[in-house]
């Protein structure tokens, strides 16, 4: 476990760096795609990728593998669904902030589906969130817009996510894992595309390719890495869950 603790931290590094900036390229790509098509796309993706990477890991593929990887997919598509709408109403700077409401909603699901009780540090830091939450998005009449509602009900997803994933990662390869649930998400999200979604007719011009596949692609990396960070230890990953909200907040104003 210990030689694998380099890799953990530089791992949540390139997470943090990858995921801040992907909020202004995903703002910029909704203005051609619908939210639901390009997270089918993004997943999509995402999943052949890893899959083609992980090949050498396919013989570890099992039953469980394959059925457990189901929830744990369907949760991650739904927190991208509500993030993602939820930036069309939204700035770049406060979605990736709201969306880290998930460091606070984790403890209390931990309590609701292992009977850990949060300790009081956990209680002091729900005051402090719901606080930052009403002075971030609360305008003069004491009401919250749609989009940063959307992205607070997509952090409750992220924490559900890392719940179910907690059960289901442990042990396992990490690269299968990710592409396991990224494929089940892919399909989720197409089904949603099918049913609600509205059918790219282009893509603006004067964009060049390869950002565009930037876009679409740039926030499956993250997940990855995060669940490579199991290789480092629980300290590091608290002080990560403090520091993420702040760089990434940071990177996704910075454009």
């Amino acid at each position: 476990m210990r030689k694998h603790h380099g890799l953990g931290v530089a791992a949540l590094l390139v997470c943090t760096m990858i995921w801040g900036g992907a909020f202004v390229l995903m703002k910029t790509a909704l203005d051609d795609i619908d939210p639901y098509y390009l997270l089918a796309i993004r997943f999509s993706m995402a999943a052949v990728l890893l899959l083609l990477m992980g090949c050498r890991e396919w013989k570890k593929l099992d039953r469980h593998y394959v059925l457990q990887a189901i929830p744990v997919g369907i949760a991650v598509a739904l927190a991208y669904v509500f993030q993602t709408i939820g930036l069309v109403y939204t700035t770049p700077g406060k979605n990736a902030f709201l969306t880290v409401v998930y460091c606070v909603f984790t403890p209390f699901l931990y309590w609701l589906f292992r009977r850990i009780r949060p300790d009081r540090y956990n209680f002091i830091a729900a005051v402090l969130c719901l606080v930052s939450v009403g002075l971030i998005s609360l305008d003069a009449e004491l009401s919250i817009n749609l989009g940063d509602a959307l992205t607070v009900v997509c952090g409750f997803f992220y924490a559900l996510h890392i719940i179910v994933l907690d059960r289901y990662a442990e042990g396992r390869s990490a690269i299968l894992v990710t592409a396991l649930q990224f494929t089940f998400a892919a399909l989720f999200m197409w089904i949603l595309s099918l049913l609600f979604g509205t059918e790219p007719t282009h893509i603006s011009a004067g964009r060049p390719p390869s950002s565009s596949a930037w876009r679409l692609y740039s926030a499956r990396w993250p997940l990855w890495f995060s669940t490579m960070s199991s290789w480092s230890s629980r300290l590091f990953w608290a002080l990560w869950a403090c520091l993420l909200p702040l760089l990434s907040v940071k990177l996704s104003s910075a454009f």
